[in-house]
């Protein structure tokens, strides 16, 4: 039997406002970055001493990228020692991890906005989809069927919320090795009604704890070891 079904369920409807709630479990729309082994930043080219018209080309990213070797852009706040990458994005469905973070408000008039220390900001990772048609990139079924017995431990499935042919969450694999801090106010414009329910936050919780650490709770672990009996029985 199939995780999503042993947990009776698989998704909740928030309570209350889920635009502000931040709750783990959380689902959102928001654009996640690709991870290319070898990033392009944008290099300036014919430099302006006005900056009123900036023009870049984009290289691939050396050793001696980051090491200063542009000038300072004042009108983009970037320093000689930071870079503009150029990196693909993708909106996708992500599920929230993380508490919000904490803010000391007794030092919120010393501690400047633009020093970024009370950010307010979110752990989350994305759902990949899962792509049935031939020639269509994306999971392959045996590949799915392993990942649903907890064989993969960067990965977790999400069934489809229903039935309909487009459900609001679709059938996908979350990827752990792909986590990514969002800005709340980002993960607020993509607010969807839809959170884990509480009997997967909790198994999620443990995975995502064994991911992190390499330790595996006894339930977790039992859990893990009868799904790959029955997938192969």
């Amino acid at each position: 039997m199939p995780l999503t079904e042993l947990l009776g369920g698989f998704y909740a409807t928030p309570e209350g406002n889920y635009h502000e709630t931040f709750a783990p479990g959380q689902l959102y729309w928001a654009p996640t970055f690709y991870l290319p082994p070898h990033p392009d930043v944008l290099f300036e080219i014919n430099p302006d001493p006005t900056e009123a018209n900036l023009r870049f080309e984009l290289r691939r990213a050396t050793p001696r990228t980051f090491q200063g070797e542009h000038r300072p852009l004042k009108s983009l706040d970037l320093q000689t020692t930071e870079e503009l990458v150029a990196v693909k994005a993708k909106k996708r469905l992500v599920v929230l991890l993380s508490q919000a973070n904490t803010v000391m408000e007794d030092l919120q008039a010393a501690v400047g906005r633009d020093r970024k220390i009370h950010e307010a900001s979110f752990l989350c990772f994305p759902i990949y989809g899962v792509h049935r048609g031939s020639g269509e990139r994306g999971f392959p079924e045996v590949v799915v069927q392993r990942i649903q017995a907890l064989m993969y431990n960067q990965f977790f499935y999400f069934p489809p919320s229903s039935a309909e042919e487009n459900p609001t969450v679709y059938e996908g694999i979350g990827r752990l090795d792909r986590i990514q801090a969002f800005h709340r106010d980002a993960l607020r414009q993509g607010a969807v009604r839809f959170r884990v329910n509480d009997d997967c936050t909790l198994i999620l919780r443990e995975w995502v704890r064994a991911y992190l650490t390499g330790e595996m709770s006894t339930y977790v672990a039992e859990l893990r070891q009868e799904l790959i009996k029955e997938l192969y029985t």
